[in-house]
């Protein structure tokens, strides 16, 4: 009947009873709908909204619906099982089968370089060397796959694949060896860097006035602190500085007052660019400066033992020649970790460390930049540069005010007597081409000689001889 709002949706039981027509599509969508009319106005009172094509619609959804159905699983492809007699384990087999993939010299190659040692064979990369180290066959595994000798074609792929190698007495020991002779130079070169730039950086904290004058600044603060006088204690280790860093009595910071006698213009830069091999020498690793010492070391050894039962010639003579390198380098090597580490415990010494219990040199090389870092940090921070700034007026202001107080009103001729020189006394005017007296007013308060230590006398004999030194 016209005017009569709709009735509720169907009901579920409805709904099923006529198939899909409740739900056409499987799926709802849910808005907390309302299916009664209101009794005010709302907005959907006010628009019909844009019209619909129903077929164009429900065709979309359609299409949908049926992308959304699960699709049959598909039974598994058929994965065909290798056929031979395997030797090798799974696990083992899966491994040098990978690495074999990726190189490009085949076994029948590698077997006649690991025969001879040629350790620079043109056919063999390095890449390749340290894939296939731990992938040759053991012997145990070559005993096991010769049986098959004169059957090679019942052997599975890998297997037969690798035969050439089960023909080469002890192929890993001569792979290893082949990899030492490529690669035992360069860490050697590396392992000799590593003592020269400790025994640098000791030679640099030992010469560093920079650092020294930090360190002694410091102790005097301490003293104060502690004793209300700079006398008292006699020295502190550099590894406890952090102590110092975190004191603080209100506002009043231990670091900031060290850093306000100390880190004038170019200080720190200077400090730093006295530190440069302390700064590497923190990024060291004794540990691992000591592994590799121990692996060439190692290598030296194997390269020992595999001549007492190498009976290829060719072979052994080009083991003896690496066994050769392998001593010089041992022997340099020796020396260059000694020499660094007294330097080091030297360095230790003389910024009072423990003798009894040496800190890793990396920690104690490590503590100094942590030093020049804390130095760092308080100087670029805007307290630090307002200060700076203060002072800078400051001091420029009571130069003027003294050098008013002292000259006064005198003549140029008292003035350049006040400053023991009577050069130019008579002249009017300066090198500047202004009033001699307002022109050395105004330079004094630029330069502030006083900020620099000069007292009035010495700032004003500075200034004339400035102004009568002759043109360049």
């Amino acid at each position: 009947a016209p005017g009569k709002p709709p009735g509720p949706p169907p009901s579920a039981g409805m709904g099923s009873a006529r198939g899909e027509a409740a739900c056409p599509f499987s799926k709802q969508l849910h808005l907390k709908q309302s299916y009664n009319r209101p009794q005010h106005s709302t907005v959907f009172g006010l628009t019909a909204g844009e019209p619909l094509e129903d077929a164009e619609l429900a065709a979309a959804l359609s299409k949908a619906k049926e992308a959304d159905k699960p699709k049959q699983s598909r039974p598994p492809s058929f994965v065909p099982v290798e056929r031979g007699i395997t030797v090798l384990e799974h696990r083992r087999a899966m491994t040098m089968e990978v690495a074999w993939k990726k190189v490009a010299i085949t076994p029948s190659s590698l077997s006649g370089i690991l025969k001879t040692l040629e350790f620079n064979h043109p056919q063999l990369r390095t890449s390749d060397v340290e894939r296939l180290l731990g992938k040759m066959p053991t012997p145990q595994e070559a005993k096991a796959i010769i049986v098959y000798a004169g059957a090679l074609e019942e052997l599975r792929r890998l297997e037969h694949h690798v035969f050439p190698l089960c023909l080469v007495p002890d192929a890993e020991r001569r792979l290893s060896l082949v990899h030492c002779a490529r690669t035992h130079m360069a860490r050697f070169r590396s392992l000799m860097l590593d003592c020269e730039c400790a025994e640098r950086a000791a030679s640099e904290v030992r010469a560093c006035e920079a650092l020294h004058r930090v360190l002694g600044t410091a102790l005097k603060i301490a003293n104060l602190i502690n004793h209300g006088s700079s006398d008292g204690a006699q020295s502190f280790p550099v590894s406890s500085f952090s102590a110092f860093v975190s004191f603080k009595v209100g506002s009043v910071s231990s670091l900031f007052f060290l850093c306000s006698k100390l880190c004038g213009d170019g200080f720190l830069e200077a400090l730093e660019a006295d530190l440069t091999y302390v700064f590497r020498a923190a990024r060291g690793s004794t540990s691992g400066h000591q592994e590799e010492t121990a692996q060439l070391a190692a290598q030296r050894e194997e390269a020992r033992a595999h001549i007492a039962t190498e009976r290829d010639p060719r072979a052994k003579e080009h083991a003896e020649a690496l066994l050769f390198k392998l001593n010089s380098e041992q022997v340099q090597l020796a020396r260059a970790s000694e020499a660094a580490k007294r330097a080091v415990l030297q360095a230790q010494l003389f910024l009072c460390e423990r003798a009894d219990s040496p800190i890793p040199s990396e920690d104690f090389f490590g503590h100094i930049v942590q030093l020049v870092q804390h130095l760092r940090r308080v100087t670029d921070s805007p307290e630090f540069i307002a200060y700076q700034e203060e002072q800078r007026s400051l001091a420029s202001a009571d130069v003027e005010a003294e050098f008013r107080r002292r000259a006064g009103d005198a003549d140029v001729e008292d003035i350049d007597a006040l400053s023991g020189s009577a050069s130019d006394a008579l002249s009017t005017t300066d090198s500047l081409g202004l009033p001699r007296r307002e022109s050395r007013l105004s330079h004094v308060k630029n330069v502030s000689w006083f900020a620099d230590g000069f007292n009035v006398h010495g700032a004003v004999h500075a200034l004339n001889c400035v102004a009568t030194s002759p043109s360049p």
